[in-house]
């Protein structure tokens, strides 16, 4: 029935919001030191063009859930959208580029993922798919948001006290041994405490390891 549908939309939107969260967060801390490793200092990203590729990435994960129901509901009627996303990010990046380089590209596919796949594609599936309210959505996302800034906050103050230097391959494997593993533990943790659907999710797991 419905609801066990939207179930595992919401455990699928659980999973990949972690995937969502564990990539950018060790995307963040570690680009930089692996390309001051591999091509030197005069190739390290700003810190702008950084958060904006981590946003990307981590956008294109939330989104996947959508995408995929919309698929299994066969709505294929908004034939525009793949065009209209197409000409905001041309016009985006064109306005951006000059004033921001690479980073005002960046943006420009940020802002038209976010258009089409993380605005109107959520309202296009619970409309015509789940036939219920968009709110529903809009307020599980927000708490999802909320627990991912959590521990992103928590994460900021602890790798800013604990920080593994990494002067060569070793180090930087290291570094990312810390951070992968902290970052895990802390959203982990997070999302099992207050998200009902991770609480579900951890279970299922359990039972397919234990049969």
């Amino acid at each position: 029935n419905k609801q066990n549908i939207k179930q595992v939309f919401w455990e699928f939107m659980v999973i990949h919001a972690f995937i969502a969260g564990f990539g950018g967060i060790c995307i963040y801390y570690l680009i930089n030191p692996f390309i001051i490793l591999w091509l030197g200092d005069k190739y390290l990203l700003s810190e702008q063009t950084v958060t904006i590729f981590c946003g990307i990435f981590m956008l294109r994960q939330v989104v996947q859930p959508t995408e995929t129901f919309k698929q299994a509901y066969g709505l294929y009627d908004d034939v525009w959208a793949p065009i209209v996303k197409s000409i905001v990010n041309l016009a985006v990046s064109i306005i951006l580029v000059q004033k921001m380089g690479i980073s005002g590209l960046l943006l420009g596919t940020f802002v038209s993922i976010l258009a089409i796949e993380g605005t109107w594609r959520p309202y296009y599936v619970y409309k015509f798919g789940f036939k219920d309210s968009h709110w529903e959505y809009i307020k599980g996302v927000g708490k999802l948001i909320i627990t991912f800034l959590a521990a992103l906050f928590i994460l900021h103050n602890v790798f800013g006290w604990v920080d593994i230097a990494s002067t060569n391959f070793f180090g930087w494997i290291l570094k990312t041994i810390w951070i992968s593993s902290a970052t895990a533990i802390t959203y982990g943790l997070l999302l099992y405490l207050t998200n009902p659907f991770c609480r579900n999710v951890v279970k299922r797991f359990q039972n397919k390891l234990l049969k």
